[in-house]
């Protein structure tokens, strides 16, 4: 393994991936939920608008879009799976007057003349229509022009066989800099415990949590507990046990009301039901749906003893 500026991936492709399918850039970011995969995309996009390095002398259009939508919206009665009646009516550009219509999007995408950021592979359902659609059109659009995917880990290999020939990237962690920058901004909450240059001190103290401390969501998961005036959580399983209770002891509880007026067992049981459903029912490969969490959260509450809100 070695590590690679991604700026680099777009300045100098071929020197950098000499065995890649094609010369234009085209490489897969996977990683664990909470590892920046989508915060690059928004990042690269971000770079792009604003006429940053490696964009400042590329004139093509920068495309960031979501996977998850873009089936949404094919699940739609009526619609196309196609990308250019896709971006024609859902992108942000085309809503504005005078934004680019099907036609437009359609040159751009047979001319080259776009960069596509491709967010959430392993949000959508693999062997679905949207599944199909891509596994024939990557392979044409590789050769075209650049092409990110982002993928989480676990979700990867039911698309090996259209990424043949497609570099594979980990986003690298937070460097200690970034962890210290990350944990001097953390906004804090009520109880305001939270001293940054306490918590670096700690964390550099305590090799073993370094790993957790690379995630950004595990760490934003330490802060917040550290900041409700609780210890530096010693392991993953800690740091998940922790943030647990603290979410069911709130007064308002982000993803359940009415069943967490309950005691804390019989919440925690209703929700490693919802979870094991969930894991079980699309094998780990992609995050569940609304739908999807509804009905597991039907199944796994006590008959006639709690009701959900769905209002949240």
């Amino acid at each position: 393994e070695k590590l690679v500026d991604w700026r680099d991936l777009f300045l100098d492709f071929a020197g950098q991936c000499p065995q890649a399918r094609s010369k234009e850039p085209h490489f897969v970011v996977i990683g664990a939920p909470g590892t920046g995969k989508s915060t690059f995309a928004q990042y690269v996009a971000w770079l792009a608008a604003t006429g940053g390095r490696p964009f400042d002398r590329d004139s093509r259009l920068v495309v960031r879009l979501s996977l998850r939508d873009w089936e949404e919206y094919c699940a739609r009665p009526g619609t196309s799976r196609h990308l250019e009646d896709y971006l024609a009516e859902e992108h942000l550009a085309s809503r504005r007057a005078g934004g680019p219509a099907k036609a437009q999007w359609r040159h751009w995408l047979e001319s080259g003349r776009l960069v596509l950021l491709l967010d959430g592979l392993d949000e959508i359902e693999h062997g679905g229509s949207l599944a199909g659609e891509l596994e024939s059109l990557l392979p044409r659009w590789c050769e075209s022009f650049p092409v990110v995917l982002t993928c989480r880990s676990l979700s990867v290999d039911a698309y090996r066989r259209a990424l043949t020939g497609w570099p594979i990237f980990s986003p690298a962690g937070l460097s200690p800099e970034q962890r210290r920058h990350f944990i001097e901004h953390y906004p804090p909450g009520n109880k305001r415990m939270l001293q940054p240059a306490q918590l670096v001190r700690e964390l550099a103290e305590h090799p073993k949590r370094l790993p957790l401390a690379e995630n950004p969501l595990l760490l934003n998961v330490i802060c917040f507990l550290v900041d409700e005036g609780l210890q530096l959580p010693a392991t993953r399983a800690e740091l998940y046990d922790q943030a647990v209770d603290q979410l069911l002891d709130r007064d308002k509880p982000v993803v359940f009301r009415k069943i967490l007026s309950s005691d804390r067992t019989t919440a925690r049981r209703i929700l490693a039901r919802v979870a094991a459903s969930l894991f079980i029912g699309n094998e780990g490969l992609r995050p569940a749906s609304a739908n999807e969490y509804d009905d597991a959260l039907d199944e796994a509450l006590p008959q006639n003893e709690f009701t959900t809100d769905r209002h949240l």
